[in-house]
């Protein structure tokens, strides 16, 4: 990892990196966060490098040099930030599913879609998926994405939603996240549409993975169990029978600093 990490060429794409090994050279050495990337990537040396290099530039872009260097917390989020957080669009599961995945929840009908909200929500995946990456067993077993429209055909049609959705998707391909499988949830109504912006977003590799089901999101649990997620880990607006308390939690975190 280190020598694909020297051949790449020191430009503005490389910057943010050095700067972060200035800024936090310990934490860029240090074994742990090595291998998030490379288990990412399968232990593939060059993709992991590249990737790092892509984690720190867009991290930066996120959170400005001055943030982008520290461990993330709820504490250090904008009001803007909050009221993305608070609205659950987006949210890590606390369950993992029998295969030991992280489960990483969209509900697209509480996305903010407005253009001023749009980097609250991106921020709002970075800190989620540090949430997952606590986890080791998430690092080596990856995560499932679900996603639903919370039957709100209608968010999905407003305006640059395509640009926020490729920018979601574009962002999960640079945290070390390795992305095992998709379940999108769609109402017959809605699914034209999804598949013309998210499909081609999502890209390629997790376009392969991706499973689509047009039915009534209550009964979406019982289609999930034979993919080892059962009802009782699930959050009740996907159908499922969980008692965690998304409110509690987000007040748990804010003491917490996780990831870098």
């Amino acid at each position: 990892l280190d020598e694909e990490l020297e051949a790449i060429p020191s430009d503005e794409k490389k910057d943010a990196f050095e700067m972060a090994q200035l800024r936090c050279p310990n934490y860029v050495r240090e074994i742990d966060f090595l291998l998030m990337f490379l288990r990412s990537t399968s232990f593939d040396a060059k993709l992991a490098a590249e990737k790092m290099v892509q984690y720190w530039k867009r991290k930066v872009e996120l959170f400005g040099p001055e943030k982008a260097f520290r461990k993330l917390s709820i504490a250090d989020m904008d009001e803007e930030d909050e009221v993305a957080i608070r609205g659950g669009g987006m949210r890590a599961l606390p369950e993992l599913d029998e295969a030991g995945r992280g489960l990483w929840y969209s509900r697209r009908a509480l996305w903010d879609n407005r253009r001023s909200h749009r980097m609250s929500m991106l921020r709002l995946l970075w800190f989620s998926g540090h949430v997952l990456l606590e986890n080791e067993q998430v690092q080596r077993n990856g995560v499932v994405i679900l996603v639903t429209n919370g039957f709100d055909s209608h968010s999905i049609l407003e305006a640059g939603d395509s640009k926020i959705v490729r920018s979601v998707f574009r962002d999960v391909g640079v945290l070390p996240i390795r992305v095992q499988a998709m379940h999108q949830v769609l109402e017959v109504q809605a699914h034209t549409l999804m598949n013309d912006t998210t499909l081609f977003a999502m890209g390629a590799k997790v376009r392969a993975r991706c499973r689509r089901h047009y039915i009534r999101i209550y009964d979406f649990c019982k289609e999930l169990e034979p993919y080892g997620i059962r009802e009782e880990i699930l959050p009740a607006d996907f159908g499922g029978t969980s008692d965690f308390q998304y409110e509690a939690w987000i007040e748990e975190q804010r003491g917490l600093h996780i990831g870098r």
